[in-house]
Order: structure tokens, then sequence, then C-alpha cells
């Protein structure tokens, strides 16, 4: 009966025990070695630049590099002192724009856009001598330009040009011409080039009447007409003054 008895107990303990798989002792199962030329790198990779960088010494600089760029070309023109036919001046650059492309598309010389003191202006040609520009004007005022008006100012000419041809172009072309000059009505001498384009264009409306701008040092000078005789001059001169224009004069 004992026995038994112990047999029992026995199994019981067996299926408890079994049934507790935490109060059993797994043995330690050996790990895999790791892969150490994968993961692990037993020699450093030397990089010169660091290197260097780390063995400098205190009394070493930085050396910086600045990229210069190149040159302009060299212009194809030289600039002296002539003729312009003066088209436009006003304040409306959409105006200015449609009339340099209405003057461009019908005219072969150059045409200049630019905005001077407020002003959008249009000027045509580059012309040595005066007699050059008063054609030009001429044919602009002919062809729906009738404001248009001759300027003293800085041209632009090939740099191939010979040198005795721009050699005081303006005066030059002043005693070459002097014959056709005539007489000349002087009405202004101002230091203010928006003064004397308002008088020009003034003028222009009243009589009807061919104006020059000159530009003398500093000063802008308006002229009127190139009358044949001193007589036709003073018939137009006492118009001027009764007209308003008291300081008027005549000059040669």
């Amino acid at each position: 009966m004992k026995t038994i008895s112990r047999c029992i107990f026995i199994l019981l303990l067996i299926v408890i025990i079994s049934c507790q798989p935490s109060l059993l002792v797994k043995k330690e199962q050996p790990r895999a070695k790791v892969d150490s030329v994968l993961f692990y790198q037993q020699k450093d990779i030397s990089d010169p630049f660091i290197d260097a960088v780390i063995a400098a010494k205190a009394d070493t600089f930085p050396l910086h590099a600045r990229l210069v760029p190149p040159p302009p070309p060299p212009l194809k023109y030289k600039e002296i002192e002539g003729f312009r036919v003066q088209a436009f001046a006003g304040l409306d650059s959409i105006n200015a724009l449609s009339i340099r492309h209405r003057i461009k598309s019908a005219q072969t010389d150059s045409v200049y856009l630019f905005k001077d003191k407020g002003l959008f202006k249009i000027q045509v040609g580059d012309f040595l001598y005066r007699n050059d520009a008063e054609k030009k004007k001429k044919d602009l005022r002919q062809n729906g330009y009738p404001g248009a008006w001759v300027v003293q100012t800085t041209i632009r000419i090939p740099k191939d040009t010979p040198a005795d041809t721009t050699m005081n172009p303006v005066n030059k072309a002043e005693n070459d011409r002097q014959e056709d000059r005539g007489v000349r009505i002087q009405i202004l001498a101002t230091a203010d080039s928006l003064r004397a384009e308002g008088l020009s264009e003034e003028i222009k409306q009243k009589y009807n009447l061919p104006v020059i701008i000159h530009k003398a040092g500093t000063l802008y000078k308006v002229f009127i007409g190139n009358f044949s005789s001193r007589e036709k001059a003073k018939a137009e001169l006492k118009k001027l003054r009764t007209g308003g224009y008291p300081d008027a004069w005549i000059v040669k």
C-alpha cells in the first residue's frame, strides 16, 4: 500500500513540474561568432587631408582663392562731340518705346532711347557735322515727326575713323560751312538743358521756324532760323520781341 502511494506521489510531482517550464534549467547554447570583417574595421583608414588638418601648426594660415572675371570686350566705337536729331522728349515711357520702334523700322541710322533728368528722349544718328544732322531732321519732319530738332551731344563713331576726321568736328563743321549758316536770332542762353528744349518746342509751335540748340561749354544756346539776309532776320526779330521774347537778338 505504501509503495502504491509513493508511486502516485512521484507521478503527480512529475506532472506538476512538466506544467511549469520555468522551473526547468536550460543549458546555455553557445552564441554565433560575430563576423569581424563586416562589422569591425581593425585598422583606421588614413585620410591625408584630415591628417594634415590635425597635424597643422598654429602658425599656418588658410589659403583663399578669388575668382577674377575676365575683362569686358573692347568697345567697337569711340565717343566724341557731335550732333544727333532728337525726335522725342517726354514723360511717357510707353509712347517713347512706340516712337522708337516706328523710327527703327523706317530709318537706317542708330536710334537711342534713354532717360535724362526725368525725361525719356529719343535721338537719331551720330553726325560729325551739323549739316548732316539738319538733313536728317528734315527727313524726320517730313515723315511724321514735326518736332524733331538738332542737338549737340556725345556721339559714337567707329574706332577706325581717321583722326583728321574726328579732330574738333564741331569747330571744323562750323568753319567749313560758315557761308551756309546765314543770319540767326539767339533767343536764350542757359545752363538748363530742359529749359532750352522746352523753349525750342514752344518756338516751333508758335512760329513754325527752324530752331537749333547749340551747346557751348556749359551753356545751351537756342537759335532761330537761318535767314539769308539781315533784313529778314530783323522782321522776324520784331515778331519775337512783341510775342513775349524781348531778350532775343540777331547773331551772325
